[in-house]
């Protein structure tokens, strides 16, 4: 049980459960408090939660990529040269390790961009990349990025 094909599932799971955690459950809350997206609070508690939400979001999606992409390879090369061990426990440990710094490193600029601010008396969660950033070209050339990154480039393997 303990092959680098198995150890990937697993962190692909756990990716899942963070999702699950840290975005299904309050957007699971905010539905039956209404359904109208509006946030907690804008107080301290709120704005962490706000920035949390959607960084798990992100950082669970590029892990799920990755990690399918990390798997992709991994059977390729099985099949490729089935007699050698082409990815070792160790190197998936490694592997796994790098997934995760890489997720966490595609969602970090959410940590800046989500900001809970008020409309109409009411708090709000959403992506605003100023006053750092152009807030139109900043989200433009983020969401290019990320398509790119996780999702055409995968693509083509």
């Amino acid at each position: 049980m303990k092959s680098a094909t198995n150890y990937l599932i697993v962190n692909m799971a756990v990716g899942d459960l963070f999702m699950a955690i840290f975005n299904m459950i309050p957007t699971a809350v905010a539905m039956f408090r209404g359904g109208n997206h509006s946030w907690a609070s804008d107080g301290l508690f709120g704005k962490i939660s706000c920035k949390m939400v959607i960084f798990s979001q992100a950082t669970s999606m590029a892990c799920s990529i990755i990690t399918l992409s990390v798997l992709a390879f991994e059977r390729y090369f099985a099949i490729i040269s089935p007699l050698s061990k082409v990815a070792s426990n160790a190197r998936t440990r490694w592997l796994v390790a790098a997934i995760w710094v890489a997720s966490f490193a595609s969602a970090s600029p959410m940590l800046y961009a989500a900001k809970v601010r008020l409309y109409k008396g009411v708090p709000y969660c959403f992506e605003d990349w100023a006053p750092a950033f152009d807030p139109k070209k900043a989200s433009a050339i983020y969401t290019i990025a990320a398509f790119v990154l996780l999702y055409a480039i995968p693509l083509l393997k």
